[in-house]
């Protein structure tokens, strides 16, 4: 993960009882780390004139919060770190969790979704961990409903599934013809093997589709309400991007995000289209550097931009010493280095 900074909720040893006298009782005010003549504080913008003058220094760094943040929001259950993590992921210190696996990547990203507000969420992840966001969503504090999406999505209706299919998987009416029967019985057993986290507390189901997902009436609970999560395949994100991107998702997070390191392949195309039409993107793997350093590109691209990372040549050239091939292309095997004998770096 990237570096936390110093948040309300303790001050770091460093502070004291100095930084405690300086400040005073000023409302407002979440952090001061004191350096000198210099000082970084998180406080809220109109506040800092009156910060500047009660630490009496001549530099300082006011960081303003982009939102005050209700910590009462977070699970009872959840471990520090992921208490930690969801609280850089919501005040913007973070877009990238980059932990070891088994240590609770998608319980953070959650709780940080609960915490930013927000409405609806896209989680895309690998096949093999999809019910772990169902499992996980028992941690937070309030019952949040999670859709899984299983399968392509809809097929050319020349495949057309049986009816009793159709009814037993709870796909939305009118879409029947559009699904094959294969697909249909991979939703309900997928919905099966979600009913073990149902019995736990979890509210989740599977779908089809990403219109399914977010059609008022699955079948599968009484209730109406729409899912707050949507939960789509690495493997299986191009065929849903259509879907994704006039469903009106507000947070995007690409769990095992070195799946889409590839900047040819169309599914990280499509990760990169998807972020860039939704307001906020995170991601996080354990795996940030799979093989070579340009895997990075991918993955700080979907967060970033453009605009810091360039394409995927600026950025090997710049930091995998890129060069031209014998025989055409570019080599980017490796990282910059002090006296790399291709690039001449030495600082």
């Amino acid at each position: 993960m990237l570096p936390i900074q110093e948040s309300a909720a303790a001050l770091p040893p460093s502070v004291g009882e100095e930084a405690r006298e300086d400040l005073g009782e000023i409302p407002g005010v979440r952090f001061y780390h004191r350096r000198g003549q210099a000082a970084t504080i998180h406080c809220t913008a109109d506040i800092a004139p009156q910060v500047r003058s009660a630490l009496g220094i001549q530099i300082v760094s006011v960081e303003t919060p982009k939102k005050d943040l209700d910590l009462d929001l977070l699970g009872p259950s959840l471990l520090p770190w992921q208490r930690d993590g969801a609280i850089a992921l919501a005040s913007s210190d973070c877009r990238l969790l980059w932990w070891s696996a088994g240590l609770g990547k998608s319980a953070a990203y959650m709780s940080a979704a609960v915490l930013l507000g927000a409405k609806r969420v896209l989680f895309v992840t690998r096949a093999l961990g999809r019910n772990v966001f169902a499992r996980d969503s028992i941690l937070l504090k309030e019952r949040r409903r999670i859709a899984v999406v299983v399968g392509e999505g809809p097929q050319p209706r020349g495949a057309a599934a049986d009816a009793a299919s159709v009814r037993e998987a709870n796909m939305p009416p009118g879409r029947e013809l559009a699904f094959t029967t294969s697909q249909l019985q991979a939703v309900r057993r997928a919905n099966k093997a979600l009913q073990r986290y149902r019995d736990k507390g979890a509210d989740c189901f599977a779908a089809g589709s990403v219109d399914g997902a977010l059609a008022i009436g699955n079948g599968v609970f009484s209730s109406l309400d729409l899912p707050w999560a949507v939960v789509v395949t690495w493997e299986t994100l191009s065929h849903h991007e259509a879907e994704i991107l006039r469903a009106g998702f507000d947070l995007a997070v690409f769990d095992e995000h070195h799946c889409g390191k590839h900047f040819r392949s169309q599914r990280t195309l499509s990760a990169h289209r998807i972020a860039a039409a939704i307001p906020t993107v995170w991601g996080g793997t354990a795996t940030p550097v799979p093989d070579r350093v340009r895997d990075l590109w991918g993955q700080l691209y979907a967060v970033g931009g453009k605009r810091p990372w360039g394409t995927s040549l600026q950025f090997s050239k710049r930091y995998a010493h890129a060069t031209e091939g014998r025989f055409g292309g570019w080599e980017t095997d490796g990282p910059h280095r002090i006296g790399c004998s291709r690039c001449a770096r030495t600082t």
